[in-house]
């Protein structure tokens, strides 16, 4: 039997608007990397340069072959669209792990996108994928807001 005195909680009311925002954002966008998954067999967009940096690494570190690195890639996949909704549940839950997580989950695509630029010496790859990246960036900008910051300070 769970000891805790606070119910657990999909969707908290009672964080500040920034806070609550992002965490239902973070659910959002995991729901639609699951459905993606599971209805097309693809891995959501975001974390598209993520998965080609991923790629290089596996191909060019192992001697793995194309189907090893794609089923890497593709678990690799999920768990980041998994690592969402347990990062909002937890931001619900008032978890400070949840809030980390869900800053790392968050800015995953917007640092893969910028390395690869630097890397390739092409800054359209940050356009690539504009509206993904918009999300992105608005998750990041939500959750490191300063009242966010400062709401989370009491936290667990």
């Amino acid at each position: 039997m769970s000891t805790s005195k606070t119910p657990k909680v999909w969707i908290n009311q009672g964080l500040p608007s920034n806070l609550r925002s992002a965490h239902i954002l973070l659910y959002v966008l995991g729901a639609f990397g699951m459905l993606i998954f599971l209805l097309v067999g693809g891995l959501p967009v975001e974390y598209r340069s993520f998965y080609s940096l991923m790629v290089r690494v596996l191909v060019n570190g192992q001697n793995l072959g194309v189907a090893e690195t794609f089923q890497v890639v593709r678990v690799v996949g999920v768990l980041l669209v998994v690592g969402k909704i347990v990062a909002a549940y937890g931001i619900a839950n008032t978890k400070r792990s949840g809030y980390f997580l869900g800053v790392i989950i968050a800015a995953l695509p917007l640092c893969a996108n910028i390395f690869l630029a630097i890397v390739e010496l092409s800054p359209m790859i940050l356009f690539s994928q504009p509206l993904s990246m918009i999300f992105a960036a608005a998750t990041v900008g939500l959750l490191l807001h300063p009242d966010s910051r400062a709401h989370i300070r009491n936290w667990s």
